[in-house]
């Protein structure tokens, strides 16, 4: 466990459970939902914090093929839904690369070691960083392809905040239609009807599933992407870059007292879907190539969202 801290902000992380920064204290309000007791992360790190998801959500049957090689990833969510869900990083243990007052650096090395490395033979490295200032937490994920082919790769967030009283997230005008029982896209793309995310909801009324591409909205006069929670006299911008191209919002059960909204840089079961990669958001990096993906938590003036 790693504390870090800035004015009156507190953060905490856990290196040994997936590199989840499951606790974000601001001037007395908690944030995210963390973990109570900190080892409860072996058992559902999904549920707190920021756990990073590579690749996220679901591939369906833990299989897909890249360049003419199949992929096989470990079968963990079962039938009939018989998927592999939530990536190869989420319980591993990570290595602290660095440590300030107000920073924290966390690694993650993927590799021979691995359970999963004979299905996804693919050497990468994970860099997350975390930074405080007065007035806003700085998240930033490196990925490095530490082989000598293109690695194949989609990442994400599955980050469960303390249920706001209201929330909206910009999106485009539709969503992915989602086929059950097995929680994957069927491709189609369906109006938002009665329920759109673009306005105020209210997270406590029903269970909510929904996949939908990121859209670029408004926020105190300027372009912005990402969710807006207003939890009464205090509101945040939780801001994300612009290669997450995609959402799962989700709650598990009405009154659950948590909200995820996820950012992710591709579509659930991307390299299986039959369409352009420029929509699913699913590619590949060369060998030697890093990329990086940032976001921010902020507060804001509840008066402007």
């Amino acid at each position: 466990m790693i504390s870090i801290s800035k004015g009156q902000l507190t953060a905490t992380a856990y290196p040994q459970y997936g590199g989840n920064l499951a606790s974000l204290n601001w001037k007395g309000l908690e944030l995210l939902r963390a973990p109570e007791p900190p080892d409860i992360l072996v058992e559902k790190p999904e549920h707190y914090g920021l756990p990073v998801l590579f690749p996220p959500n679901r591939i369906a049957d833990g299989h897909f093929t890249w360049n003419g090689r199949r992929c096989e990833l470990p079968l963990n969510e079962g039938r009939p839904r018989n998927n592999h869900i939530h990536g190869l990083v989420l319980r591993q243990a990570w290595t602290i690369a660095d440590q300030g007052d107000d920073v924290v650096v966390m690694e993650y090395r993927y590799g021979q070691h691995h359970d999963a490395f004979d299905g996804f033979p693919y050497p990468f490295c994970l860099r997350l960083s975390y930074r405080l200032d007065d007035d806003c937490l700085t998240q930033e994920l490196v990925v490095q392809n530490c082989g000598d082919t293109p690695l194949p790769y989609g990442l994400g967030f599955h980050s469960a905040f303390n249920a706001p009283k209201r929330l909206r997230i910009t999106t485009e005008p539709w969503r992915w239609e989602m086929l059950l029982p097995r929680h994957l896209p069927s491709e189609r793309r369906l109006p938002w009807g009665d329920f759109d995310p673009n306005e105020w909801l209210d997270p406590s009324l029903g269970r909510i599933s929904v996949h939908t591409p990121v859209g670029v909205g408004q926020l105190a006069g300027r372009p912005f992407r990402g969710a807006v929670l207003d939890y009464g006299e205090r509101a945040f911008a939780y801001e994300i870059d612009d290669k997450f191209h995609q959402w799962f919002l989700w709650t598990p059960e009405p009154n659950s007292g948590f909200i995820c909204p996820e950012p992710m840089s591709c579509m659930v079961n991307a390299p299986n879907l039959a369409l352009p990669p420029e929509t699913t958001g699913f590619t590949d990096l060369a060998p030697g190539s890093e990329v990086s993906y940032r976001s921010t938590i902020r507060e804001i003036d509840e008066r402007g969202v």
